[in-house]
């Protein structure tokens, strides 16, 4: 006799990963995003070295957002993969390190593509004289010249020495367990708002420079104020944003007396993921308004053009 028909098994209806590893899989491919478009236009840029002296610069500005994406990844990982967490630290250290050298190649690439800082101090000079911005503007302004340079030049190269200070304390902080890099404990705080003040200082000198050599710089290259904003508002407004969620931070943990829970770790998780995202827009926007086709940032060499020990970046 023919054999009886077999119940059939139910087809299991679909089901979707938990959110938090869809979300690490979207910021992977973020950062691969990222590190794809930083490095093809850094190879760009080294096929077509017309002009060292500023290219050099360019290509350590190019990879600002990719080392920035890593270090995000990473701590984002660490949330569901525990002893991730060990090397987070290091990245960070890393992250606040090159924050501070794309800062410094800033301040050299806008100095460099006029002639260099006595260049630009002697064309000061025969400049009319520019009043502090605001909120300084009621004291009495630098003179062009020399003390406009100097002080402009204190106030960007104060934050390149201060912010590696920073992020070598807060890594020993936390190896001492005075810290554990997310919350706000005594010697957080304090080395937060050292930061803070450092970094203000720093955006006010740059805004500060291009107000005294506007001229100077519209003649010598393409769109110099968003060739400058697209450098501040990556660097200093992934910073900011940090201190602002380890603000929020620290309100939801201070009425549970500082006990961990869960929409702590989705506020960090979220904030990570955030950063990933917005170093891809970083990564097109100086891929735009830094292109190696445009021509007029590529000047030969003059003299008065410093020249610096880092090398070109490949």
């Amino acid at each position: 006799p023919p054999p009886p028909d077999l119940p059939r098994e139910t087809p299991k209806p679909f089901v979707w990963p938990p959110i938090h590893l869809i979300a690490l899989f979207i910021a992977f491919l973020l950062l691969l995003a990222v590190w794809a478009t930083a490095c093809y236009n850094v190879y760009k840029h080294t096929q077509a070295l017309e002009t060292p002296d500023l290219q050099k610069h360019i290509i350590a500005m190019h990879f600002m957002a990719p080392i920035h994406a890593t270090a995000a990844f990473v701590c984002l990982a660490s949330f569901i993969w525990v002893p991730l967490g060990g090397v987070v630290p290091y990245f960070n250290l890393v992250r606040d390190f090159y924050m501070a050298f794309t800062v410094a190649s800033l301040w050299w690439f806008l100095t460099d593509s006029v002639g260099g800082e006595k260049s630009l101090t002697a064309r000061m000079e025969r400049t009319e004289q520019a009043a502090l911005i605001f909120p300084l503007s009621f004291l009495t302004p630098w003179t062009m010249g020399f003390e406009m340079m100097f002080n402009c030049r204190l106030g960007v190269m104060q934050f390149a020495v201060t912010m590696p200070v920073i992020a070598v304390l807060r890594f020993c902080a936390q190896g001492l367990g005075l810290s554990d890099g997310s919350l706000f404990s005594p010697v957080d705080l304090s080395l937060c708002m050292l930061a803070a003040v450092s970094a203000a200082v720093a955006i006010y000198c740059l805004a500060q420079l291009y107000t005294a050599s506007s001229e100077a710089l519209q003649e010598a290259l393409v769109s110099p104020l968003w060739k400058t904003v697209v450098i501040i508002v990556a660097v200093f407004g992934a910073f900011f944003q940090g201190l602002v969620m380890r603000l929020i931070v620290s309100m939801i943990m201070l009425p549970t007396m500082w006990q961990l829970d869960d929409s702590v770790y989705i506020i960090m998780g979220v904030e990570q993921w955030l950063v990933t995202l917005e170093m891809l827009v970083v990564a097109l926007l100086v891929n735009s308004y830094y292109p190696v086709d445009e021509g007029v940032p590529l000047l030969p060499k003059r003299e008065g053009v410093s020249t610096k020990t880092f090398s070109v970046f490949v």
